[in-house]
C-alpha cells in the first residue's frame, strides 16, 4: 500500500484493540426495518392530511430509527457513546466544506457521465418524492430529509454498519462494503451511484475523524442542497412548461468532456481535503473500542506499554493483549500502576469528555 493510500486509510484502531462481533446485530436489525416500515405504511395509509411522499418519508424513519436502537443494543454499544463523538473544531469544519463542495461536483460529472453510458436517467423518483401542496409541507420534508434522514443512517451506516465492517476486515473493506450497503438501500440508480460516492468519502472522513458530527454535516449538506435543487429545478420546468415548451436535452459528447473535468476537479478537491483532515485516531478509538467480556471493574491491556525493569525475577516486560488485570487503579501491575497503564480500557467503558 502506497504512503498516499496509508495517509487517507488509517487503521481504524490500535493494534491489540478487541471489539466486540456486532455486525451480524447490524443486519439482523434490517428486517425490523422493513416490517415496521411494511405495517406502518399499512395502518397509516388511509391518513390523507400529509402527501403520500412526506408519510413514506416519515413511516422509514421510524423504521430506521427502531432498528437503529435494536442494533446498538444488540452490539452492546450505548447510543450516548455515538452522540459523545459528534463534535468536530473549526479546522474540521473548513476541510469538510471543501468536501463538500468536491463531492457535489465529482457526482455530478459521474452522474452525467453514466447518462452518455445508460442514456437520460429518470429523475421522475425524486420529483415525485420531494413533491409538496404547502409551505408546511415544504418545511416539514425539508427538516426529514435534511436532519432526520441523514441522523439515522449515519448512526446506523457509518456508526453500526462501518463499525464492525472496519474492525473485522480492516480500512479497506469497512469503507468500500459500507458505502456499497449504503447504495444499495436507495435502491434507485439516481441515487445509489451518488451514494455509493457519497458513502465512501464520508467513511474516510469518520476513521480520519473519529466523528460521527462530522458525517452527519456532510450527510445533512448533500441532502438538503439535492432537495433544493430538485425543487428549483422543478420550478424552472414549471414556468418553461407554460410558455413555449423547452425541448428534452440530450447528453452530448462536449457535455461528457465537462462532466469528465468538473468529476476530476471534484474528486481532486476531496482527496486533498482529506490529507488536511485533523486526524484523530485516540477519538476512533474512544468511539468505537468496547471491552469484550471481562467484569466490571477489571482492566484489559490492549497493547504495549513501558514498564519498570523487573525486580529480583518479579513481574515485569510488555502487557500481553487480552491479558485481564485486576484491581483498581491504584493496584500495582506489573511493574506500574493500572492508572499508569495508557493503553488499557476500563469495563464499562469511562464516559467520554
Amino acid at each position: 500500500m502506497t504512503s498516499a493510500a496509508v495517509d487517507l486509510l488509517p487503521d481504524p484502531l490500535p493494534a491489540g484493540a478487541r471489539v466486540p462481533p456486532n455486525l451480524r446485530w447490524a443486519l439482523l436489525s434490517l428486517p425490523l426495518l422493513a416490517f415496521v416500515a411494511l405495517v406502518a405504511a399499512l395502518a397509516l395509509h388511509p391518513v390523507q392530511r400529509l402527501s403520500e411522499q412526506l408519510w413514506f418519508l416519515l413511516v422509514v424513519l421510524l423504521g430506521e430509527g427502531l432498528a437503529v436502537l435494536l442494533a446498538f443494543r444488540l452490539a452492546r454499544w450505548p447510543l450516548r457513546r455515538a452522540f459523545s463523538g459528534f463534535g468536530f473544531s473549526v479546522a474540521t469544519l473548513r476541510a469538510l466544506l471543501r468536501i463538500g463542495l468536491g463531492n457535489l461536483l465529482l457526482v455530478g460529472g459521474l452522474l452525467y457521465l453514466l447518462t452518455l453510458v445508460f442514456g437520460p436517467l429518470d429523475g421522475a423518483f425524486l420529483d415525485d418524492l420531494f413533491e409538496v401542496r404547502n409551505g408546511v409541507e415544504f418545511l416539514l420534508l425539508a427538516v426529514t430529509v435534511g436532519v432526520a434522514a441523514p441522523l439515522m443512517e449515519e448512526l446506523m451506516i457509518r456508526g453500526v454498519l462501518l463499525r464492525g465492517l472496519a474492525t473485522s476486515w480492516g480500512a479497506v473493506g469497512g469503507v468500500l462494503w459500507s458505502a456499497l450497503f449504503f447504495a444499495v438501500i436507495h435502491l434507485n440508480p439516481l441515487q445509489a451511484a451518488p451514494a455509493f460516492v457519497n458513502g465512501a468519502v464520508w467513511g474516510l472522513v469518520l476513521l480520519r475523524t473519529g466523528s460521527l458530527g462530522a458525517t452527519f454535516f456532510l450527510h445533512a449538506l448533500n441532502n438538503s442542497l439535492v432537495f433544493l435543487f430538485v425543487h428549483m429545478g422543478s420550478a424552472l420546468e414549471s414556468r418553461a412548461a407554460g410558455g413555449a415548451g423547452a425541448a428534452a436535452t440530450e447528453p452530448s459528447l462536449a457535455g461528457g468532456v465537462m462532466a469528465a473535468l468538473m468529476a476530476l476537479a471534484g474528486g481532486s478537491l476531496v482527496m486533498g481535503a482529506l490529507r488536511v483532515l485533523p486526524r484523530s485516531p485516540e477519538r476512533l478509538a474512544r468511539l468505537w473500542a468496547l471491552p469484550a467480556g471481562p467484569p466490571a471493574g477489571e482492566v484489559v491491556a490492549i497493547g504495549q506499554r513501558p514498564l519498570d525493569p523487573p525486580d529480583d525475577g518479579g513481574p515485569g516486560g510488555p502487557a500481553v493483549p487480552g491479558e485481564v488485570l485486576s484491581g483498581d487503579a491504584s493496584t500495582p501491575v506489573s511493574g506500574g500502576t493500572a492508572a499508569e497503564c495508557s493503553a488499557a480500557i476500563r469495563h464499562p467503558p469511562p464516559p467520554l469528555r
